[in-house]
């Protein structure tokens, strides 16, 4: 509600304007490395070891490595972290776990091919009795209006021509007699 009240010039105006920068810091320098004590002298009166590191004349592997051992002069520090064998055994358990999930996948992946060509084969079967099935009737019905007995059919149509054929096979003795038995039977197909 304060800037509610200010005027508008007033809110607009940058909060902290750079001639007041100045002024600022040499506030800060006043206050943290003036007259009085500084931060390592603070901690010091309090008996509180502080560790000086010059870093401006020292690489860093060296400003690192002063770190380094001043943390550890008592010991090193406890590391709460899992150990390198428990790493390595939750690596080799996620590992076995994936590898059986892929085994698995793989064993569903084949039963469900394994059920698929099964339906397909008992389709295939299904089809193949219906194909049969009507073979069959058709059968039954071409030899209904002669009233013939498969027998009495075969003998009255079938055998002759067969009869015919063979004979002029044993007297014509051709090269390839099944290929001249095919072509009478298909040349007196109307007989």
């Amino acid at each position: 509600s304060r800037i509610h009240n200010m005027a508008p010039d007033e809110t607009e105006a940058p909060h902290h304007p750079p001639d007041g920068f100045a002024r600022r810091i040499e506030e800060f320098r006043k206050r943290n490395f003036g007259d009085g004590p500084s931060v390592m002298e603070f901690f010091q009166t309090r008996d509180i070891e502080v560790l000086n590191v010059q870093a401006g004349d020292r690489d860093a592997d060296g400003v690192f490595e002063s770190i380094r051992i001043y943390m550890e002069k008592e010991g090193r520090p406890g590391n709460y972290l899992k150990s390198g064998e428990e790493v390595a055994a939750e690596i080799k358990a996620k590992e076995e776990a994936e590898e059986a999930a892929a085994k698995e996948r793989e064993e569903k992946r084949k039963a469900a091919e394994a059920a698929v060509k099964a339906a397909q084969q008992r389709d295939e079967e299904a089809q193949e009795v219906e194909r049969l099935r009507l073979i069959g009737e058709h059968d039954k019905r071409a030899r209904e209006p002669l009233g013939l007995t498969q027998r009495e059919y075969m003998m009255k149509y079938l055998v002759p021509t067969v009869t015919e054929a063979l004979v002029d096979i044993c007297r014509i003795a051709p090269d390839d007699p099944v290929a001249y038995l095919a072509n009478y039977l298909e040349e007196h197909a109307d007989d």
